[in-house]
This record gives C-alpha cells, sequence and structure tokens, in this order.
C-alpha cells in the first residue's frame, strides 16, 4: 500500500482472506487499495464518504468496537468537511447574486444541505430575495413599456404584482392613458370616415366618368394615328367600335378629295 501498488496490495489481501475469510484487516486493506489511500490515516482525506463500499461494509461488520469507530470517525469527519464546502459555496453564490435565478441556485444548495447550520433559514432567505428580483424585473420591464406608450403591456405587468411597490397606483395611470387614447381614436375616426366617404366618392365618379373618357380619348388618338401611318383597315375598326362612324365617312371623303386632286382616279 506504501508503494502504491494497489493491484499487489488487494491481491496480497485476497490471500489473507482465504485463510481469514473473517478479517477484517485485510478488508480494511482491501478497501485503501480501492480507494487508493497509502496510509490508513489519510482515509479522513477522501473527497467524499467511502461508506457506500461493500469492503467498508465488511470491515464494520468483521471489525472491533475501536476499528469500527474509527471508521466511522472517518465518515463523519468526511460529511462533515462536505456539508461545510457546500454550505461556504451556497453563502458565496447568495452574497454574489444578483438576479432571480442566481438567488434560485443558491437557495438550492442550501436545501440540499438541510439541517446543516442554518442552511434552512439562508434557503428561505435566498428566496425571498429571488422573488423581490422577479417583481422587481416585472416592474422595470413594466416602467419601460409605460415610457414607451405601451399602455396596454404596461397595465398587465403592473398587475400581475400587484401590491409591489406603486405598480397599483401605476396600472391605474395606464388603465386612465388607455381610456384617453380610445377617446381620442373615436374623435380622429368621425373626422377621418367623412374625409373618406368623400374620397370613395370622387373615386366612383372618377371610375364612372373620367376614366371612360380618358380611355376613350386614348382609343381614338390610336385610332387616327393608325390611319395617319397609312393603315386605314386597323384604324377605321377601331373608329368603329367607338361608334365614330361620321369620323369614318369624313376621313375616306377627305382621303378621296385629296386624291381627285393629286390626279389619282384610281
Amino acid at each position: 500500500l506504501e508503494d502504491g501498488d494497489w493491484n499487489s496490495a488487494n491481491e496480497y489481501c485476497e490471500r489473507v482472506l482465504d485463510q481469514d475469510p473473517e478479517n477484517a484487516q485485510a478488508y480494511l486493506g482491501k478497501l485503501m487499495a480501492e480507494l487508493q489511500v497509502k496510509n490508513r490515516e489519510n482515509l479522513v482525506n477522501c473527497k467524499t464518504p467511502f461508506d457506500d463500499r461493500d469492503n467498508f461494509s465488511k470491515v464494520i461488520r468483521f471489525g472491533d468496537e475501536n476499528l469500527n469507530a474509527e471508521m466511522n470517525g472517518y465518515i463523519t469527519h468526511i460529511n462533515d468537511r462536505c456539508l461545510t464546502n457546500t454550505y461556504d459555496s451556497a453563502v458565496k453564490a447568495m452574497e454574489a447574486a444578483l438576479n432571480e435565478d442566481m438567488f434560485k441556485s443558491a437557495a438550492h444548495t442550501f436545501k440540499s444541505i438541510s439541517g446543516f447550520k442554518d442552511a434552512d433559514d439562508l434557503a428561505g432567505k435566498c428566496l425571498e430575495k429571488a422573488e423581490i428580483c422577479r417583481k422587481d424585473s416585472i416592474y422595470e420591464n413594466a416602467e419601460k413599456k409605460q415610457r414607451n406608450d405601451y399602455f396596454n403591456e404596461a397595465m398587465k405587468l403592473y398587475e400581475s404584482i400587484s401590491g409591489w411597490k406603486d405598480a397599483d397606483v401605476q396600472a391605474a395611470a395606464c388603465k386612465k392613458k388607455i381610456a384617453q387614447q380610445k377617446e381620442m381614436w373615436k374623435k380622429k375616426i368621425k373626422i377621418i370616415v367623412p374625409i373618406l366617404a368623400a374620397v370613395v366618392i370622387i373615386i366612383v365618379l372618377f371610375v364612372k366618368l373620367a376614366l371612360p373618357k380618358i380611355e376613350y380619348n386614348s382609343a381614338l388618338n390610336k385610332a387616327m394615328g393608325l390611319i395617319d401611318s397609312g393603315d386605314y383597315d386597323a384604324g377605321y375598326a377601331i373608329l368603329e367600335e367607338l361608334g365614330e362612324t361620321e369620323t369614318i365617312e369624313s376621313n375616306k371623303y377627305d382621303r378621296a378629295i385629296k386624291l381627285i386632286d393629286s390626279g389619282d382616279y384610281r
């Protein structure tokens, strides 16, 4: 064991047990080899308790009163040290906590060692501070919403922490702002609706009166352009669709006069 040859130490203890199956010292040697502890006194320095090991159970089962007291003393010391380390870690976490989650984490650590020192009391204090952080965070968020005129969202946030600081007062203020906004919109609607109605009427009149005229003029111009370019059939077809029979006859007459004047009697 002192040389750190754990396998050889374990085999030696096994040979002893072959001769004496109830040898507590042999089981102690196997336990030390299992834990890789060179000296018996160093068992107290193990990081975690080892009373769940089978070899430990055998030591207690076959050991005398003094050996058992020694082994249990090691376990007690290790447990106390682990509890103290966990407690100290939780205290540090509590002192460094800045928000709800950090306080809840510290509370969880204190609860894991319930009954040790004042761990239960500190767990309760952590949860209280976590709740304060939670409500403060909601309150701050509500203030931002309120400043940006999101009164409905702000009101709901304030109402979720009713009784905290002046949340109820601010919720009432938001509710009043919401009512004022509704009244303002009602007044705007009274002004906007007649304007929209007038716009709709103008659009309808444009569609019924101006648009057909625009389309007529566009088609007429197209027809005359075709005629001017010599595409008489296409131009006359459009004029016929427009009902401009007189324009067609007039244009044909003018063309005929020009041809006669130019001596083209065909």
